[in-house]
């Protein structure tokens, strides 16, 4: 049976951002702000038939089993490189539907490594963001998007 505390988690959490609820634009600054090689892991229940077929079309098969946000209903799950054309395609789906029909808990990964986690995405959750970051890429990703941060390692709110 799986566990909650099957998978790699985000253990060093430095950076909160505020919930983004712009789907599409938020897609659009992934390419930009994670490394080459990263990975989103999105869980989600969408029965949308393009939806499903964008994930089985543009998955990794090199998987990292990620800490799953829900145990019951068993969710779906997806790792996807973020590349130009999976991104593109993705950015499609989030245009045309609402954000909820296609991910409940988004995370990126790069290796064995969290970089950002964001369970319960597009509530009023935070987006959470790893050490690997500098304030200066946080601060542009979030200008982009009109959101807020605070650098919780140091308990700062910067959001001048």
């Amino acid at each position: 049976m799986m566990s909650a505390k099957d998978g790699i988690d985000l253990n060093d959490s430095r950076w909160e951002v505020s919930s983004c609820s712009d789907f599409p634009a938020l897609l659009c600054q992934f390419e930009s702000l994670f490394p080459q090689g990263s990975i989103i892991y999105i869980e989600g229940s969408s029965r949308k038939k393009d939806v499903i077929k964008y994930f089985q079309g543009h998955s990794s098969d090199d998987l990292v089993k990620v800490r799953v946000g829900t145990l019951w209903p068993k969710p779906r799950i997806y790792h996807v490189p973020i590349t130009k054309e999976s991104m593109h395609d993705l950015i499609a789906l989030a245009k045309k539907y609402y954000p909820l029909e296609i991910a409940h808990h988004i995370h990126v990964y790069n290796g064995s490594k969290v970089l950002m986690q964001w369970y319960d995405a597009f509530s009023n959750a935070p987006m959470c963001f790893s050490q690997d970051f500098n304030e200066d890429s946080i601060k542009c990703f979030c200008r982009n998007l009109n959101l807020e941060y605070e650098d919780v390692l140091n308990s700062i709110d910067n959001n001048q």
